[in-house]
């Protein structure tokens, strides 16, 4: 039975709650869907690297199942289109976006380097996992935020639209399968629990959706026409 699956497979299950919303995102993005989709492909390139990290600092082992790394590029996938589509959605009509192949590579590898100079320079401190992952796209979102002070809009409307979307999926999720709680480690302030969601869990979703949509502002070249004036 699916439900056994889940229950046994509790990473599988956490991985998995989101993708029937960005399916659904992806339905209703209409002339945004090309870059809905091209936000999941971005937000698993990015998350990559740190999905290693990610295991050891916010899952607990369980051997023999559903591997933590590959849970979180599933997650990865679905997180980065949900948070486009809610950064986006309420300027759709105003929205411009420029993507070219060799603007979005560009533009990616500049924010990869400025993410690992900020991680690096935070591990070398002696941070913990989780501490570099939230400040290094704190300090990338501060510098595309700087650069671009409209792409913050981009910001509010995710934090806004995707967060409780986000805490009710994980709440409905540890109702229907409670195996799920037990895969986040943690015991110190971050390792408590909102509404059976993880305080440390939360906070990176929070951070990401705070920081992604200026990232993809700034890749997709976002501009914001103003109402009235037919799109360019």
């Amino acid at each position: 039975m699916p439900e056994d699956i889940l229950s046994s497979q509790p990473a599988l299950a956490a991985s998995l709650i989101g993708v029937p919303a960005a399916l659904a995102a992806l339905l209703f993005a209409g002339r945004l869907r090309r870059s809905v989709a091209l936000a999941g492909v971005i937000g698993a390139l990015l998350l990559v690297p740190l999905a290693w990290l990610g295991q050891n600092a916010r899952l607990s082992p369980q051997p023999g199942a559903f591997s933590p790394v590959l849970a979180n590029v599933i997650a990865s996938v679905w997180l980065g289109c949900l948070v486009w589509f809610a950064a986006s959605l309420p300027f759709r009509a105003r929205l411009r976006l420029e993507i070219g192949a060799g603007r979005v590579v560009l533009r990616l590898v500049a924010v990869a380097v400025r993410g690992l100079a900020f991680g690096l320079v935070l591990w070398l401190t002696g941070a913990s996992p989780v501490t570099t992952l939230l400040l290094a796209l704190l300090g990338v979102g501060a510098v595309l935020g700087w650069r671009a002070p409209a792409h913050w809009r981009l910001s509010v409307a995710a934090l806004s639209g995707f967060v409780p979307v986000y805490m009710a999926l994980s709440i409905v999720a540890a109702v229907l399968v409670p195996e799920v709680s037990g895969i986040w480690r943690g015991s110190d302030a971050l390792g408590q629990r909102l509404w059976l969601l993880p305080l440390k869990d939360l906070a990176i979703v929070v951070v990401f959706a705070a920081v992604y949509p200026l990232i993809l502002g700034w890749v997709y070249a976002a501009r914001f026409e103003r109402p009235g004036i037919p799109p360019g």
